[in-house]
């Protein structure tokens, strides 16, 4: 039932997000970040907060900067994990500590356009810009 009710209200958010970035064209990166903090507390919101503390998932900051960290700062390849675990997640590909599976599960997928998905990522990169020394359970 919540992935029922996960895709009916992605695929609802899906029309206004699109518009937007067709509206804008080529959107350079800040564009991009509107789009991608527009979906995020849209849609994922549901489950994430940005910043602690968790409600049903992770703090967004906190997969931001896991991801920074086991990627070595490579912010394409981090983007391109991020958008494969939206579209399918699954426990191997999980850059999230084991613990962070076994508190909060998987998520269920999101059928949203690549475009879309790229756009949250990004966004979530940005959440842990200037702050490589934060800790799972620290800010600062």
């Amino acid at each position: 039932m919540q992935r029922i009710i996960t895709a009916i209200t992605a695929a609802a958010l899906c029309t206004g997000v699109a518009v937007a970035a067709e509206a804008q064209g080529t959107a350079p990166d800040s564009a991009l970040l509107a789009q991608g903090k527009q979906l995020v507390t849209t849609v994922c919101a549901a489950c994430h907060t940005e910043q602690p503390p968790a409600k049903l998932a992770p703090p967004l900051a906190h997969v931001s900067h896991r991801y920074r960290m086991q990627l070595e700062g490579d912010r394409d390849a981090a983007l391109e994990r991020i958008v494969a675990w939206i579209k399918a997640p699954a426990k191997e590909k999980s850059l999230m500590p084991p613990m962070a599976i076994e508190r909060f599960g998987l998520m269920a997928p999101l059928p949203l356009p690549d475009e879309q998905l790229r756009a949250a990522a990004a966004y979530v990169w940005s959440l842990s810009e200037g702050k490589h020394g934060m800790g799972m359970g620290h800010r600062r």
